[in-house]
């Protein structure tokens, strides 16, 4: 099937009115979820991602993962941190507790 030019214009427009829909109902959205609690924000992305494919899981998993990666030991409590003795731990800066060696 070929598609004339003007056709294809229409195709392109609509698709832009479309976009620009998203784009506001988008945002719509977010301002009411940013009025919500705490609690009433995680059962509505919990309502959202059961409206999900395993696809789109995949790539919100893939999102989320950086962010959850935390060091740890930047997290502890200044005391916590200076009661561990480096001979007894060994951590890794980036990914936490790595090993713990025998006393």
């Amino acid at each position: 099937m070929v598609i004339d030019g003007d056709e294809e214009k229409n195709s392109e427009k609509e698709g832009e009115r479309s976009r620009e829909l998203f784009i506001q109902q988008r945002e719509a959205c977010a301002k009411h979820f940013e009025k919500w609690s705490e609690t009433q924000q995680v059962e509505f992305v919990e309502y959202l991602l059961s409206k999900m494919c395993h696809y789109q899981h995949g790539h919100i998993n893939s999102y989320l993962k950086p962010m959850l990666q935390r060091d740890f030991i930047t997290a502890l409590p200044g005391k916590l941190i200076m009661s561990f003795k480096p001979r007894h731990v060994y951590f890794s800066l980036c990914g936490g507790l790595k090993r713990v060696l025998p006393l």
